[in-house]
């Protein structure tokens, strides 16, 4: 029996907040399975599981949802309920190898030995009390890699899902932090990555990008530092004025 799809649909607690492009998803979609089954599992080759980028990448959103105390999300989660920002995604793992993903009974490898205990359990499987059934292990690790403090790897994924103002929102959030770093020039590159409009429409974007040449090329960053002052007057904001000032 070949196994095609192993799919699941994932949400984890929303920690972060130009636009978007325009096939960003407003809600989840289905992915379709497909199995064909002989009944008798092909072991000669070797599964080989892949993650189907697309599908996660194109079904996706994010969501207000009231979690109740009862919810298994909740119980097996340790999340506190009520009302909770969601990431909601679906997860597909096409078997593009020559064998099937065969791993048999789940009692087999809750209770090796029969003898109604699970002290023996090889771990493949855990026992969900909430939903009263087997679970696979470790099938799937999801991690806000900007909380966990992975910025180039959050901003590279956020750049190939063309996610700009999610983009935008992590600049901001950390470019002080990487001018204290030393890290300018990573700074400078995540912006000028960014489209033009973006940089256009947030004058925060014109001065940070200012402020990283300012070590590296001052007549750079002055003419930088110059736009955004303007653009800082012209809407009235005393502090971004300031700020440019201090920095030419």
């Amino acid at each position: 029996m070949r196994v095609v799809y192993l799919a699941l649909a994932g949400s984890a607690v929303l920690l972060a907040a130009c636009s978007s492009t325009v096939d960003q998803p407003t809600s989840l979609q289905p992915v379709a399975a497909t199995a064909f089954s002989s009944g008798v599992p092909d072991l000669d080759g070797l599964p080989d599981l892949i993650v189907d980028e697309k599908a996660t990448r194109n079904n996706w959103l994010v969501r207000v949802e009231k979690l109740a105390p009862d919810f298994c999300s909740v119980i097996e989660g340790g999340v506190t309920p009520g009302e909770r920002t969601l990431l909601r995604f679906t997860v597909t793992t096409p078997n593009i190898g020559e064998g099937d993903v065969f791993v048999g009974n789940p009692i087999d490898h809750m209770d090796p030995n029969g003898d109604g205990s699970y002290a023996d359990s090889d771990q493949l499987f855990e026992l969900s009390t909430c939903h009263d059934h087997f679970h696979f292990s470790n099938y799937a690790t999801y991690r806000l890699l900007d909380a966990s403090g992975q910025l180039e790897a959050a901003f590279d994924l956020l750049c190939q899902a063309q996610a700009w103002q999610e983009a935008e929102v992590l600049i901001l959030r950390h470019a002080s932090w990487l001018l204290g770093q030393g890290r300018g020039e990573t700074l400078r590159g995540w912006i000028v990555v960014l489209p033009e409009a973006c940089v256009e429409a947030n004058t925060w974007l014109r001065y940070w990008l200012g402020v990283s040449l300012v070590q590296v090329d001052q007549n750079q960053a002055r003419a930088q530092l110059e736009v955004g002052f303007n653009a800082f007057r012209k809407a009235g904001d005393t502090v971004g004025q300031m700020r440019s000032i201090s920095s030419i």
